[in-house]
């Protein structure tokens, strides 16, 4: 989980005696994006408030296998747009259709 505070994408954060049972250590692991091997194509709007583009931008920098970092082409796209909106079909879901492999 990537805090908009921390610089950090982190397991869960359960707080310090959760994050001691489950992980062994105080703070939750830190994820290192640079070994994601799979391929990753980022989807992000401009009018999000929580992935921001500035946290999309850091994300982007990180990982290991990114192909694409896509801004959906609309500047009020929010990120509940991403399963709520009666457009997201054209704005979304049509172009991840277009990139994932033909069925054989």
């Amino acid at each position: 989980m990537q805090s908009y505070f921390s610089q950090e994408f982190t397991r869960f954060d359960y707080g310090r005696k959760e994050n001691l049972k489950r992980y062994g250590q105080v703070k939750p692991p830190i994820y290192d994006l640079s070994q994601v091997t799979a391929p990753v194509i980022l989807y992000s709007g401009e009018g999000d408030f929580i992935a921001t583009p500035k946290l999309i931008a850091w994300t982007a920098e990180r990982l290991g296998n990114l192909r694409e970092n896509i801004k959906i082409d609309d500047p009020k796209f929010t990120h509940g747009d991403f399963f709520w909106s009666t457009r997201v079909d054209k704005l979304l879901y049509n172009s991840i259709f277009s990139k994932l492999p033909s069925p054989s």
